[in-house]
């Protein structure tokens, strides 16, 4: 990349290096999750246990369409009588920054998402219980 300055310090001289931080767009006010809590999941991947640990597959997908979707796990205590569970929700992304990625649609500010090693997230499936890691901030599976 060559980058022209307008007003050059009388202390440049040629051949010497510089590092540059170059902003190509900014969106204020903008939900943004870490990068590593986006996982993929195709529709089909999302089964549900029920107490007899039968598989049933998830009613809110038609079955035709098994495309993989990104999407985030959200924690979640509604009727879990205090327990924490997790559910997939797909989310639409926007601007990607180094660590972070805007949010369009799927959660909102102040949801709880899990966020962890690959190898975690790749293998967590909807309603697993998790607890919340108090030492890092972080939610982990149990």
């Amino acid at each position: 990349m060559v980058v022209t300055l307008d007003n050059p310090s009388n202390e440049l001289r040629p051949g010497l290096s510089a590092t540059a931080k170059i902003t190509t767009a900014q969106q204020p006010d903008a939900v943004s999750i870490p990068i590593q809590a986006l996982t993929m999941r195709k529709p089909s991947d999302l089964v549900k246990r029920d107490d007899k640990s039968k598989t049933v597959k998830a009613a809110s997908f038609a079955p035709t369409n098994d495309t993989p979707e990104q999407g985030v796990f959200v924690v979640s205590d509604e009727h879990h009588n205090g327990k924490l569970r997790v559910k997939f929700v797909p989310v639409t992304t926007g601007v990607t920054g180094a660590t972070d990625i805007q949010v369009l649609s799927g959660v909102k500010e102040g949801d709880q998402i899990v966020t962890g090693p690959y190898k975690i997230l790749r293998t967590l499936e909807n309603n697993s219980l998790v607890k919340l890691d108090t030492t890092g901030g972080a939610t982990t599976t149990q």
